[in-house]
């Protein structure tokens, strides 16, 4: 498909995104965030819940891992396969990386966590570029964006540590990822896996609001925290893919 149609959608959020955070003074990480708001403990382990959250990032990880490999190459093209094995390849990393963060959290761990993130956000927004414009086009642009997101994590984790912690890029980044989905998703109804891709990137939504709210919803609910609720709820948007790639699969 042509780059054009790519330019014209994807130009809009880019300015969006940059009139949001640009005119931003630096934002260096809050200290209060690692005191997450879990109540529970589990054989001496503290905040449990938001340690054995991230299994569910894992198990999905793992099943599309093995999905893949059952599915015949007249199924899937290359450049979409090698996306979608990146996207699951990240969800076991962000399983394992988000547990190590939790084991004790601080700005060291939390980097490798982003990481992982970025690894898994960046497949899974080329596969809705390539779903809408091309599945080649997506999977040269990917490793641009891999880049410009490990760079954001690498910029903000440096300046932590040369006491110049700046948030705005990797906020940046997060935040014209998903006007970039947005803005691929909302003008092709006609696309097969709009509406899953759809659900992933509200529940992804949906899940940032309530780690935003960790305490409140965890002093209103009791028996969980939003940051738990988040990792439950971004498990359950990366299952939205898995249930695509299950589809493709021949009777």
């Amino acid at each position: 498909m042509s780059r054009f149609p790519l330019l014209a959608h994807l130009a809009p959020p880019l300015l969006v995104a940059a009139g949001l955070f640009g005119f931003l003074p630096p934002l260096p990480q809050p200290q209060e965030y690692h005191r997450f708001a879990d109540p529970h403990v589990c054989f001496g382990m503290p905040r449990c819940a938001d340690f054995f959250s991230n299994v569910p990032f894992g198990i999905v990880g793992v099943i599309g891992l093995l999905a893949l490999r059952r599915l015949h190459a007249a199924d899937m093209s290359q450049p979409l396969r090698l996306l979608y094995r990146m996207f699951f390849f990240g969800l076991v990393l962000t399983g394992f990386a988000s547990a190590y963060y939790h084991l004790s959290p601080s700005d060291a761990r939390l980097a490798w966590d982003r990481a992982a993130i970025v690894l898994t956000l960046t497949a899974w927004l080329s596969i809705v570029i390539g779903e809408r414009y091309g599945v080649r086009l997506a999977a040269r642009l990917w490793p641009l964006l891999l880049f410009v997101g490990l760079a954001s994590v690498t910029a903000w984790i440096w300046g932590e540590a040369h006491g110049k912690g700046d948030l705005r890029a990797y906020l940046f980044f997060q935040a014209l990822a998903f006007l970039w989905a947005l803005a691929a998703l909302l003008p092709s109804r006609s696309m097969p896996t709009q509406r899953p891709h759809f659900a992933a990137l509200l529940l992804y939504a949906l899940a940032l609001i309530c780690d935003f709210y960790d305490r409140a919803l965890a002093e209103a609910l009791g028996f969980v925290s939003g940051h738990t609720l988040k990792h439950l709820l971004a498990a359950a948007a990366s299952a939205m893919p898995l249930w695509i790639l299950f589809r493709r699969q021949r009777p």
